[in-house]
């Protein structure tokens, strides 16, 4: 049975409260007390999250694009004597090379390695006794890893490191109280690394080479709080700052040269306790930014417009803390109380017909109901091949159905509270 569907857009001036989740949105998974902090994604059907449940650390995988998650963390690799639950392993980030292979950054210079996607895992000692903060593998066998004041490499994949030379000028002042500290890097190719770091200003160390050689660039005032690089050249950023007591823009930029220079492609303020927290790009045009009470922004052309999308079922969102964008038509995004929201445009599946009969909505301006006239109602059919007319609000719910099997009926009225729902 095919049907004609009619889908209005009103604009009112008061808001609208949503009772339900917008069309193609949904809550895939939820844990109480859980706050995400990272995701990364292989392909469109396999990715990992990380995040924090009270005080210990859990990885999530989902195998079917986001729809379902499992728990891989158990007592046996977050701490040290497992059987009484004590010496918990402070593992703060990973790394996804590929489907059963995954390594973490823990304290005391312990890396965790999986062989088995999740069932198994080895831990691995690194010549230093400091917190692993980032991990990045290009392959199976060659990777880096960074603590707060070195950057060390493997080519074994993983059972030896060796630390990474950086420059002496990039590292060391004048001055004995300026100190410098690594916060996070990442490796867009083989060879590159963009590493984020302190020293009197926010930087980014700078290598086309594997490491062999180093330049800096100087992150734009107002710092950054996240960014992401899809290749050597081509980066994005989000910057989180206060313009008054009320007011938090929203702010993303873009580079082009590897991150020696910076333009603003978003720049909106937002209410109070509202700002971007991350940005992901999948390809040059296909990208998105989340942050705080729901913020969510998504593009198409590469940041040369951006549209505001409305997420959440009503006026009271979570904070966003991660997103990612596995597919061209899904998007996952976690908060920071528990939830993965899931985003699937497949699901919006109305089929469009070309309609070529005149139609009229009135009132215009809607009043308490809006009718809808067709130019000729009494012929049958109104619509070639088509057995029922159907309009549905925003949320995807049917107000009204009109069956052409009763010629009789030549308009229908349906209430503006439905639409509004």
């Amino acid at each position: 049975m095919k049907y004609f569907i009619l889908l209005i857009t009103l604009i009112f001036s008061n808001s609208i409260i949503l009772k339900s989740f917008p069309p193609g949105w949904e809550i895939v998974d939820y844990t109480y007390n859980r706050f995400y902090w990272d995701v990364d994604c292989i392909d469109s059907l396999n990715c990992l999250a990380m995040s924090l449940i009270g005080s210990r650390t859990d990885l999530k995988k989902t195998t079917d694009g986001g729809k379902s998650w499992k728990q891989l963390l158990h007592d046996t690799v977050v701490y040290r004597i497992p059987q009484e639950r004590q010496g918990r392993y402070e593992i703060i980030c990973f790394d996804f090379v590929n489907e059963n292979l995954y390594y973490m950054g823990a304290d005391s210079g312990i890396i965790f390695k999986t062989t088995d996607g999740g069932l198994t895992w080895e831990k691995i000692k690194v010549n230093t006794n400091k917190q692993i903060i980032s991990i990045n593998f290009f392959n199976e066998i060659d990777g880096l890893c960074l603590t707060s004041v070195e950057l060390l490499k493997t080519n074994d994949g993983g059972s030896n490191w060796f630390k990474v030379a950086i420059p002496d000028s990039f590292l060391k002042s004048s001055n004995p109280y300026s100190t410098y500290e690594f916060y996070s890097f990442q490796c867009p190719d083989s060879n590159s690394i963009k590493l984020h770091y302190y020293f009197g200003k926010i930087y980014f160390l700078i290598s086309d080479d594997g490491g062999e050689t180093w330049s800096r660039s100087v992150i734009p005032k107002k710092g950054m709080l996240s960014y992401n690089f899809l290749d050597r050249n081509n980066g994005w950023l989000v910057q989180y700052y206060q313009t008054s007591y009320t007011d938090y823009p929203n702010v993303v930029m873009q580079t082009t040269d590897g991150g020696y220079s910076w333009n603003k492609i978003l720049d909106t303020l937002v209410k109070i306790i509202s700002g971007l927290r991350e940005v992901y790009f999948r390809n040059l045009n296909e990208g998105i930014a989340c942050g705080d009470n729901g913020v969510f922004f998504r593009t198409t052309n590469g940041g040369n417009k951006w549209d505001y999308i409305i997420s959440w079922k009503d006026d009271y969102p979570p904070h966003y803390r991660c997103c990612i964008q596995p597919s061209s038509k899904t998007v996952l995004i976690f908060t920071d109380n528990g939830y993965i929201l899931r985003y699937d445009e497949s699901t919006l599946n109305a089929n469009e017909i070309n309609f070529t009969h005149q139609f009229s909505i009135s009132p215009n301006p809607a009043g308490e109901y809006i009718e809808i006239a067709f130019s000729s109602p009494r012929l049958k059919p109104w619509v070639a091949s088509v057995d029922e007319i159907k309009i549905y609000n925003l949320l995807g719910e049917c107000v009204l159905s009109v069956a052409q099997t009763f010629p009789s009926v030549d308009n229908g009225q349906t209430g503006m509270s439905d639409l509004l729902r």
